[in-house]
């Protein structure tokens, strides 16, 4: 179990700070340790000097997302240039970046160093907090982003580490950060020596958690002898399944469909749901709605 605890930053705009008192209440109630600046400001001390030595000093950097965060020119902006200056500059390959979204909005994939998975906390804060408060690293958890590109490919590509990832975050938003946040520490690798597994995660990141999600944290899914891959060509390969999670009534459903590859990690994950016979309608990641 990965217990020990790491000291982070929380960034956000100005117009957000009740939000941000929130949140900050919340992680810090769970036992997290996180620079904010309505509590840790000194007045005797620079802005700037605190900002970066502060940034400097942490493990995570929790990003508060929202519509007036990424619409706007602001403090916030320079917070975001410092944390990513610092692990270029520094090489720091163990910080990690939480993109927490509190309503639904889409940042610039640019601005954030082409990270793409965020932990929501809409339309459940509680669930959402949990997730978050799972996925903040440990300091076990950094040491495998400081041993470098091979050794994070090699767990990435080890099902008894994405198994051990699955049931110690237990959600697919914390699954999803925590997996785009090791892939971002591969960018620089040549292509040669990228793993076909590493690739297909990189493809499809959301739907690969979510399969690690629903077949080992719900036991969705299984090895079938009989399907041949089509993407590598492998048999016997592929767990596939579905299961009905959710559902308002007895006569509504809530399916999960999950496909993915153990040999080459090509993964496929749908959502559908029928709310009162109104036929299936699909779930879209980005809005948190149905569609």
């Amino acid at each position: 179990m990965l217990t020990t605890p790491t000291r982070g930053f929380l960034s956000y705009a100005h117009e957000d700070q009740e939000t941000a008192k929130r949140l900050y209440a919340d992680l810090v109630s769970r036992g997290h340790l996180l620079w904010f600046d309505s509590v840790h400001f000194r007045r005797d001390e620079e802005v700037d000097t605190q900002v970066l030595n502060a940034i400097r000093e942490s493990t995570y950097f929790v990003l508060l997302l929202t519509p007036i965060s990424v619409s706007k020119e602001g403090y916030i902006r320079k917070e975001i240039r410092l944390a990513l200056d610092m692990v270029r500059e520094f090489e720091l390959t163990s910080v990690f970046i939480i993109p927490v979204r509190s309503s639904p909005c889409q940042p610039l994939e640019s601005e954030l160093a082409g990270l793409t998975q965020f932990i929501d906390l809409f339309p459940d804060w509680v669930a959402g907090i949990s997730s978050l408060s799972a996925t903040i690293p440990t300091a076990e958890h950094t040491a495998l982003l400081s041993a470098g590109p091979h050794a994070i490919q090699a767990a990435l590509c080890d099902p008894s580490y994405l198994q051990g990832l699955a049931t110690t975050l237990r959600d697919r938003s914390g699954i999803a950060v925590s997996l785009d946040n090791s892939l971002s520490k591969l960018k620089r690798l040549d292509v040669s020596v990228v793993s076909r597994k590493i690739s297909s995660m990189r493809m499809r990141p959301a739907q690969f958690a979510a399969c690690l999600e629903l077949h080992f944290v719900e036991n969705c899914g299984a090895l079938d002898p009989k399907t041949v891959c089509t993407e590598c060509g492998a048999a016997g390969t592929v767990i596939h399944g579905t299961i009905d999670i959710g559902g308002k009534s007895p006569t509504d459903y809530n399916d999960n469909y999950v496909v993915w590859c153990t040999n080459c990690f090509w993964a496929d994950y749908s959502f559908e749901i029928d709310y009162f016979g109104r036929g299936h309608l699909r779930f879209n990641y980005k809005t948190n709605t149905y569609e």
